[in-house]
Order: structure tokens, then C-alpha cells, then sequence
């Protein structure tokens, strides 16, 4: 689309732009294509329920959870929380009860609506959700530790968002950076160094037995190679077996096509790199490294630089980096 004198459509750039508020007041429903009522943010979907409160505050929650791929689209949310039930029936319930908590909150303390709408607020839950469920699993299945667990949640995501609205206006309004993974990975590192002195938590330490002998990547089959580059894009929904790349492909298709070209390049880099530098073959085949080189890929490539020629080599250097960093503290 494009935005000429005396035009009734809204350009593309705006379209997408969640940032600002203002842009809505602007927007006029236009018709097009049925697949382009899907994909991107879904603004005619946003703005059509803007009298419905209720609505914008059930769509808020799979925004929240689709902003993990860089993307507020509601129904990318939707098929990731729905494909959770692959992996964890209990995570897919702390996930909404945690998300409508930090939505109340964010209520609560007046912050701006659309801030909560769009899902950029509450999404600084997810990694923490994502986080205590992958290390502290056993408090979850237990009745009282899990109640004790969505407490905690509850107090760590509420801490995640005061951090996030203090941080976003120096950083979004002065430097132009949207702090999107720095608040919960400071609030994990807080959490984290708690429990290490604390009897009261279980530990949430990486286990520190030997590790395995080293196996040369080279020795990999072809099978494991490709198995390897689709389990990063399976990890992106952590999904418990290969089968959820496909759920995960199409939800992001929906959304962003290049999400999801970027997605798979990224995981395509990161488990070649990794082969190349010679990495334990256990650690290529079995570990997350996948999946943070499709993250990292995908925010250079598609987020937050338009994808050509130069954003695809700092996308590649971005993943080779990655790469380093990944072998590196896992050897410390």
C-alpha cells in the first residue's frame, strides 16, 4: 500500500507499527485479500475490537505470546499456546494465568493501553515462564509447589514489567532500542542467583556431572544433520519431538513469511557453523542451538533490519557469534 495525498490507505510501515498509539486513530479498514487480514499484526482485527474491551483483553494474551517471534499476531499466539499442549498441558495454563496477571497489572498501574493490547508489556513474561518450567520443571506437578510457583511468577513478572516501563522510555524514546529480551533475562539472572543460596527454592543449577566424551561432528549422517536443523525450528514452540516444526511453520507463515525463511536459515547456520567448529556432535544434535541461531537470524534479518544482502551477512555473523558464545559457556 502506499500513503499519497488524498488517499484513504494506510502504508505498510504503519500498518505493521505497533509502537505508537496514534497510528489507530489514523487507520481506515480497507478491503483486501483474506490472507492479508491474517498476517502481520492483524490491525483490522485490532481495530474493529477496540469497543470491545473484553476481546482486546483475550487477544492481548496470544499477542503476548506471539511477540516471542517478534510479531504481535494474535493467531500465531493462538496455534503456539494451543501447540504447548504437545509439550506441557501445565505449561500451556501457567502461560494464560501468568499473561492475564501481568495484563491486570499493567491495568493496574495505568500504563498506556495499547502498550498492553499489543502484547509488548505482558510478553516479558514469556522467557520467564519459559525459563522456570524448563529448570525448576519438578515444582509444577506438585500441588503446593506449584501454587508456590505461580506466586512466584506472578511476582517476578510483575518485577519484569516495572524494569521493562522504567527501561523502555530511556531506551525506546532516547536511544530508539526496544529492550525486548534484556528486563526477564536480568530478572532469570536475579532468580537464579536466589536459589543458589536459598534452601527455601529448589536449585535451578545446570547439572554438573562429567561430561561425555567428545564426538567428532563429522561423524554425523545426513539424517542427523536434517534432523538437527529442524529440530531448532520444533524448539521455536518447544515442541517434544520433530512433528512440532510443522505447526510452528505454519503459524509463522501466517504471520510473517520472512519469520519463517529466516527461522529456518537461522537453525540451517547455526547446526552447519557448529559442524564446522568442530562442536560435540551430542551437543549439536540434542541442545538449544537450533533454536537460538533462528532467533538470532530472524530478529537481524526480519525484525529489526529489512531482509537483503548486508542484513543477511550481520544476520550470519550475528549466528556466528552465537555459535561462540554457546560452545564457549557451555565449557566453562
Amino acid at each position: 500500500m502506499t500513503n499519497l495525498a488524498g488517499d484513504n490507505l494506510i502504508n505498510d510501515y504503519k500498518e505493521i507499527s505497533i509502537w505508537n498509539a496514534k497510528n489507530l486513530a489514523k487507520y481506515r479498514l480497507v478491503e483486501k485479500p483474506f490472507y492479508k487480514y491474517l498476517s502481520g499484526t492483524m490491525v483490522d482485527l485490532h481495530v474493529y475490537c477496540q469497543t470491545n474491551k473484553y476481546l482486546l483483553f483475550f487477544m492481548s494474551i496470544f499477542r503476548s505470546i506471539s511477540f516471542f517471534f517478534g510479531v504481535s499476531n494474535p493467531l500465531l499466539g493462538f496455534i503456539v499456546w494451543l501447540s504447548l499442549i504437545m509439550s506441557s498441558e501445565l505449561l500451556l495454563l501457567y502461560t494464560v494465568i501468568v499473561l492475564a496477571s501481568c495484563i491486570i497489572i499493567c491495568k493496574i498501574f495505568n500504563f498506556n493501553d495499547e502498550l498492553i493490547n499489543n502484547g509488548l508489556y505482558p510478553s516479558n513474561c514469556i522467557l520467564i515462564i519459559l525459563f522456570l518450567h524448563i529448570v525448576q520443571n519438578s515444582m509444577f506437578y506438585d500441588p503446593i509447589q506449584g501454587t508456590k510457583m505461580g506466586v512466584i511468577l506472578v511476582i517476578l513478572s510483575t518485577i519484569s514489567i516495572l524494569l521493562f516501563h522504567c527501561f523502555a522510555n530511556l531506551l525506546i524514546t532516547k536511544l530508539k532500542v526496544v529492550p525486548m529480551l534484556l528486563i526477564p533475562t536480568m530478572v532469570i539472572i536475579l532468580w537464579y542467583t536466589f536459589c543458589t543460596f536459598s534452601s527455601y527454592f529448589p536449585n535451578v543449577g545446570i547439572n554438573t556431572q562429567t561430561l561425555p566424551p567428545h564426538e567428532s561432528p563429522y561423524n554425523m549422517t545426513s539424517t542427523e544433520y536434517i534432523g538437527a536443523i529442524v529440530k531448532g525450528v520444533s524448539d521455536l514452540g518447544f515442541m517434544p519431538n520433530l512433528y512440532g516444526a510443522i505447526p510452528i511453520s505454519i503459524a509463522i507463515f501466517i504471520a510473517s513469511p520472512i519469520n519463517l525463511l529466516n527461522s529456518w536459515i537461522g537453525s540451517f547456520l547455526g547446526i552447519s557453523i557448529s559442524i564446522l567448529l568442530g562442536l560435540d556432535k551430542n551437543i549439536i544434535l540434542n541442545e538449544l542451538i537450533g533454536l537460538n541461531t533462528a532467533i538470532t537470524y530472524s530478529v537481524l534479518c526480519g525484525n529489526f533490519f529489512v531482509f537483503n544482502k548486508r542484513s543477511a551477512l550481520v544476520g550470519t555473523f550475528g549466528v556466528i557469534l552465537t555459535v561462540l558464545f554457546y560452545g564457549f559457556l557451555k565449557y566453562i
